[in-house]
């Protein structure tokens, strides 16, 4: 209950006028649900026992009691949304709004508002490219007609047309999102490249790509241009995919409605290109023209603030890594985000207390993450299971850890692990690299990490590391947080005993 809570109490209180005054006419002032209301806006609990601990409103049962009031009239207020600045946020709230009191509203005894409200939704639609309003609207405004309000046959068919025309750009655009969610699901709990994923796309481009900037969907067209995208993205053609974001966002500011948050997608995929052609300058300034129109706390500005810190993180801008990292942690929303965007920024954290412990870096000495090879594990619970992706880096971490501490006794099991791993996961090709900084590794702890002994060893494997470029597409961004050659020289230049 605490998610949906929290979710509904950050929703509600920075987006109602008034929100608490409103809410407390709801519950006629029940003192448990706006204790409830104000623990919540403060302290964002993450489970329910710290919620139960943490209002001051009873035990489990009255904590059920009270949330499920406050989740019903917190539900109720979400219709009061005050107008946002940002344009598509507005529309797409008024749109919504607009569909759900029509659906509400009925025409045999409220004729004239439910016509109203159908006139405005299709206008809406039409405008802004939302094909679902105009299927709804056209469809309300004939049923006007045959209940009586109305039955001029011109103005049947005309709304009878547009429901039809409407109604194909609307399968069109279904469609089209549950082709793109087929693809995109395989990138919610694993980052690693996926072979069987470029197929699905040529299917998905080969039926849609004359229908491309054509059809006024705003939705189709953003499915659209994202796969194409990742048609280029996925196979190493990095040009080729910057062209079609470029074109992308030509295309979106060039229509009658503006769209920010659809333009945000765009500018965070250049900086992923940018990212691949290692022209982190570029990058750094696309990345600030995406946070000024992400809305803090967003899934988009946590995606951008992930990129920046591996930007930061490649530039050698430690100190800005420890800013993005406690920018992102310490955001009141941070702990309603998906389990796995929190466990991506623990795996961050972890690698900001690295470079701490490498370098004694002393713009980190304050409010840096600190980290225990002991416990680190339990706390990437999902990406421990990756193992054709980010799980590596876990790995890699973990043996670090261990290796700052100066567990050697312990470390022999983790090399061990990170050796079978590398034979069983990290063979196939798609990640080279990450391969051979694994042999790397195994080769400095097998020689007790003394210089002498390992260098000859892991001089030809240094070598073709240099060799082997960043840019590849099969191995995406989170497995490599720090370059591996400089990960390399912080490990041979550190003593534990220091």
């Amino acid at each position: 209950m605490i998610k949906e809570l929290n979710e509904l109490t950050w929703l509600v209180s920075g987006n109602v006028d008034r929100a608490e005054e409103h809410l407390a006419f709801l519950c006629k002032n029940k003192n448990e649900v706006m204790n409830l209301y104000r623990a919540v806006c403060d302290h964002h609990f993450r489970t329910d026992e710290e919620a139960i601990k943490g209002a001051g409103i009873g035990e489990r049962t009255s904590f059920k009691k009270y949330g499920k009031m406050l989740v019903e009239h917190l539900r109720q207020l979400v219709f009061f949304l005050s107008p946002s600045n940002d344009p598509y946020i507005r529309t797409r709230n008024d749109g919504f709004r607009a569909l759900s009191i029509l659906k509400l509203t009925d025409f045999s005894s409220s004729k004239y508002a439910a016509r109203q409200i159908a006139l405005d939704l299709l206008n809406n639609g039409l405008k802004n490219e939302r094909p679902e309003w105009v299927v709804e609207a056209a469809h309300s405004l004939m049923d006007a007609m045959i209940t009586g309000y109305d039955n001029k046959i011109g103005e049947f068919d005309r709304y009878a047309d547009l429901f039809q025309e409407y109604k194909f750009y609307l399968d069109c655009e279904q469609k089209a999102k549950l082709y793109f969610d087929r693809i995109r699901i395989n990138y919610v709990r694993k980052k690693g490249y996926r072979v069987e994923i470029i197929q699905q796309i040529e299917e998905f481009i080969e039926e849609f790509s004359s229908m491309a900037s054509k059809i006024p969907s705003m939705r189709f067209n953003l499915c659209y241009y994202l796969v194409a995208y990742d048609r280029h993205f996925l196979t190493g053609n990095y040009g080729e995919a910057l062209q079609v974001l470029e074109d992308a966002i030509r295309y979106f500011q060039s229509r009658p409605y503006q769209a920010h948050q659809v333009l945000l997608l765009f500018y965070y995929r250049k900086i992923m290109c940018y990212k691949q052609l290692e022209r982190y300058e570029e990058g750094t300034e696309t990345i600030r023209e995406a946070l000024k129109l992400s809305i803090d706390g967003t899934i988009n500005w946590y995606a951008t603030l992930e990129i920046h810190y591996y930007f930061s993180m490649r530039m050698g801008h430690y100190e800005q890594t420890l800013e993005i990292w406690q920018e992102a942690t310490r955001h009141k929303r941070f702990s309603a985000q998906r389990e796995t965007t929190q466990e991506i920024w623990n795996i961050f954290g972890v690698y900001t207390f690295l470079i701490y412990k490498f370098t004694k870096h002393t713009g980190l000495e304050k409010d840096f993450p600190r980290y225990r090879s002991a416990k680190f594990l339990n706390e990437v619970p999902v990406f421990s299971q990756d193992k054709k992706g980010i799980n590596v880096a876990v790995l890699i971490a973990h043996v670090l850890l261990q290796f700052v501490e100066g567990k050697k006794d312990k470390i022999w099991e983790r090399i061990e692990a990170l050796e079978k791993f590398r034979e069983r996961y990290l063979r196939s090709g798609e990640a080279k690299r990450s391969e051979n900084f694994v042999k790397i590794l195994v080769a400095m702890a097998r020689a007790n990490f003394q210089r002498a002994r390992y260098e000859p060893k892991v001089a030809p494997l240094l070598k073709r590391l240099k060799e082997l470029h960043s840019d590849t597409s099969n191995q995406p961004y989170e497995m490599e947080i720090i370059p591996y050659l400089k990960l390399y020289e912080l490990v041979r230049d550190f003593s534990p005993s220091s």
